[in-house]
């Protein structure tokens, strides 16, 4: 399984910039970092429109003008009503399963560090980050492809387990080009539990309800035979020609594709 919304792959987004002070490349201060990201949050939604076009509305909520006023327009509300169903329609789909699954968020980074870097889980995919290097990574993946990748959407859970919520690891999508291509990565002392087969199937599921995307696609090195067998039991068919450009894919690698019966 490759990584997608990492350095060096062209489905990279925005980078971090040193902090007055710090050199470009030099150590990390993730207390910092994590300012940095939660300023450039803000700034981007206090720049968003309202959803009936009035600007400078937090997280493009409803306008100013209609809170003051105790009302909302037909846009606003129907935005309202949007949100609201996507929240529930997210809670809704990780229930009814041994598993918790929720929007992977940089305060979430340095805890899960804790279960995923492991020399087993990046064998395959380059060795274990540091941990700033691995926090900066994620931070910089949270903030989505940005404004020259246009079309595309980045996808990041963390899943849980729905009794404990323990932490079992991390699902992530890339979605452009009417397809998706999924990766993963879990805490190696849950491997073999069926976990990541289960998270795997509600990120099918999700990527179909908020994109009508039903062409999947991942690529692994051919050492990778753990994530080759939890492919075939996804669903997925080795691909050896005809593959659409991949975001994940480096030489040499194998291809893995699965569609819904209506694509085939």
């Amino acid at each position: 399984m490759q990584l997608m919304q990492t350095a060096g792959r062209r489905a990279f987004g925005a980078t971090v910039p040193a902090r007055e002070g710090e050199k470009a490349g030099g150590p990390l201060n993730i207390a910092s970092l994590r300012e940095d990201y939660l300023n450039q949050v803000l700034r981007d939604s206090l720049s968003r429109r309202a959803p009936c076009g009035r600007a400078n509305t937090p997280s493009g909520g409803p306008c100013q003008q209609h809170v003051a006023a105790g009302m909302a327009c037909r846009h606003c509300r129907e935005a309202s009503i949007r949100d609201a169903k996507r929240a529930s329609s997210l809670q809704e789909s990780s229930m009814n399963t041994r598993l918790h699954i929720e929007p992977l968020r940089v305060e979430h980074l340095e805890a899960l560090a804790v279960h995923i870097r492991h020399p087993a889980v990046y064998e395959h995919i380059g060795g274990v980050p540091s941990l700033e290097g691995f926090v900066l990574d994620r931070t910089r993946a949270l903030r989505g492809p940005g404004q020259a990748a246009g079309g595309e959407i980045w996808l990041n859970f963390l899943v849980r387990e729905q009794a404990s919520q323990a932490m079992l690891g991390r699902i992530e999508a890339t979605v452009h080009d009417s397809i998706a291509e999924v990766a993963f990565l879990f805490d190696p002392s849950q491997w073999g539990r069926g976990y990541a087969l289960e998270a795997l199937e509600w990120l099918h599921a999700e990527i179909r309800r908020c994109s009508g995307v039903n062409d999947f696609w991942a690529t692994t090195v051919p050492a990778n035979a753990r994530c080759q067998s939890l492919l075939l039991r996804s669903g997925y068919e080795r691909v050896s020609q005809g593959a659409p450009d991949l975001f994940s894919y480096d030489r040499g690698d194998l291809v893995f594709n699965r569609r819904t019966a209506a694509d085939r």
